[in-house]
């Protein structure tokens, strides 16, 4: 994220040398299973977000020896002017052997416990058999300091968190709604998988990352040699790196430039059945499953078509309402009925969408927020206060796959300021893009602005997620 958006810089030379220094005070990450990157060819970096605790004061934790939390593959294609970002499932089962011991079905998180990142490099590599260029490491404290840094990230949070304080995981009370998530919030929310699965939790980590690259692009870290500085600092010795010298990070920063105005691709796992092993449930994948991954990974482009400028459709013909999409159906009346004692705390006309899908059609399925948004220091426009509301569905396709309608009197949030639009009948729709897919729909009316969100599956499909926008209207 941070490479991505100092491309941009016009003192990039200076940037250079900056992060140069920052890197060399991390951890030198060794491993002859690395690959030299090649000028303008795709960059493939290894991140691994490792849950060290030795800040902690708590005994145990410090102690605790560190697993990788999170493991993900970011793919900078300069060629064709994306990023493509792969969650490879902690508890993915795996055999690897480190001086000379064989571990055998073990969850692969496991491999840097018992061999650090150079052994989680090459058990993954191997596993996935494709060249890895580069590999960066960052712990818990330093994922935290820098989202404070950077001003907290804005995300759309899609359904209630709450993890309590006494129960052994990190603790989190967060209800839905677009809001800044700051330090050890925004943490919280990526770790989350309490009442998720595994897989819900890589989605919403890629999520997050495509909202701060959003964000990013809009925040005055390049203008602010200060602000940039603390962000650096901020990485501390909590990162590991491959990355050393001014030409390395030159390099990394052109590839991230080439990419950084391009779409962000997201390539899923399967979700399969798990086995119990040594260390509990773990995932499987066939080697077919493998080989399909990573060909998309690897080869796979992002197509997405905005639908052309157009009258609005009719909602009824020859006096009959006209069949929604496939997956839909009309928005049942318990929905209208609570939204209506939801408008009530809500300062600005709430709207609803006449169609929901068919999976979170059922009275349980739904829940109503009504929120406050504060912005924080240290961003540009701190201190501004507005009011949203967030109608949330379950989609019972996936486990926690939630989508939803929201509004707010802010008309320009960092989620839509680079939103390509369309004019349909009365409206012009912007549109963020996650891939080839319609992750939100907006629209302004009058002095608010309202948008469907696509769960972090993207389980909608862009056809059923514009029906949904183009039904909605404002509550009598």
């Amino acid at each position: 994220m941070l490479a991505a958006t100092i491309a941009s810089a016009t003192t990039v030379f200076e940037v250079v040398g900056v992060v140069s220094d920052a890197f060399s005070r991390g951890v030198l990450v060794k491993s002859k299973a690395l690959t030299k990157a090649k000028a303008g060819a795709p960059v493939t970096i290894l991140v691994l977000g490792s849950d060290s605790r030795v800040e902690s004061t708590v005994a145990i934790d410090a102690a605790d020896p560190p697993h990788s939390d999170s493991i993900m593959l970011v793919r900078l294609d300069p060629g064709r002017g994306q990023t493509t970002v792969m969650s490879v499932p902690r508890d993915l089962e795996v055999t690897f052997s480190i001086d000379g011991r064989e571990y055998i079905d073990y969850k692969i998180n496991s491999a840097f416990t018992f061999g650090g990142p150079a052994e989680s490099l090459e058990v993954i590599r191997n596993l996935l058999n494709i060249p890895i260029n580069d590999v960066i490491v960052m712990n818990f404290q330093s994922f935290a300091d820098v989202v404070d840094q950077l001003g907290c990230v804005y995300i759309d949070v899609d359904h209630y968190f709450y993890t309590p304080p006494d129960s052994g995981s990190m603790a989190i009370d967060i209800e839905p709604g677009y809001q800044p998530l700051c330090g050890y919030q925004a943490l919280a929310y990526t770790r989350f998988r309490e009442t998720d699965s595994t897989f819900a939790r890589d989605a919403r980590e890629q999520d997050f990352l495509r909202q701060a690259k959003q964000q990013l692009g809009i925040t005055s870290l390049l203008t602010n040699p200060g602000k940039l500085q603390k962000v650096i600092d901020a990485v501390g010795s909590g990162l590991g790196t491959n990355i050393r010298g001014s030409n390395a990070v030159l390099r990394l920063i052109e590839d991230a430039e080439a990419a950084a105005n391009g779409p962000v691709r997201q390539v899923p796992f399967p979700e399969n059945a798990a086995v119990a092993g040594p260390e509990g449930s773990e995932q499987t994948e066939t080697p077919a499953q493998i080989q399909a991954i990573v060909k998309s990974f690897l080869y796979g482009t992002t197509t997405v078509t905005l639908p052309h400028s157009r009258r609005a459709k009719k909602r009824h013909h020859h006096g009959a309402p006209l069949a929604p999409p496939a997956g839909l159906i009309q928005t049942p009346s318990y929905v209208t009925q609570q939204a209506l004692v939801l408008s009530v705390r809500v300062p600005f006309p709430v709207e609803l969408p006449a169609l929901t899908s068919i999976d979170g059609s059922q009275e349980d399925a739904s829940d109503f927020y009504a929120y406050k948004i504060h912005v924080p220091e240290p961003a540009a426009y701190a201190g501004l206060s507005y009011s949203g509301y967030r109608v949330t569905w379950t989609d019972d396709s996936a486990d926690g796959g939630y989508y939803g309608i929201e509004g707010i009197n802010w008309t320009d949030p960092p989620l839509f300021r680079s939103a390509p639009s369309s004019q349909i009948g009365a409206r012009r729709y912007m549109f963020v893009l996650d891939g080839s897919s319609y992750h939100d729909i907006g629209w302004i009316s009058g002095k608010d602005l309202y948008w469907v969100s696509n769960t972090i599956f993207n389980s909608l499909t862009n056809a059923q997620m514009l029906a949904i926008a183009e039904s909605a209207s404002a509550l009598p």
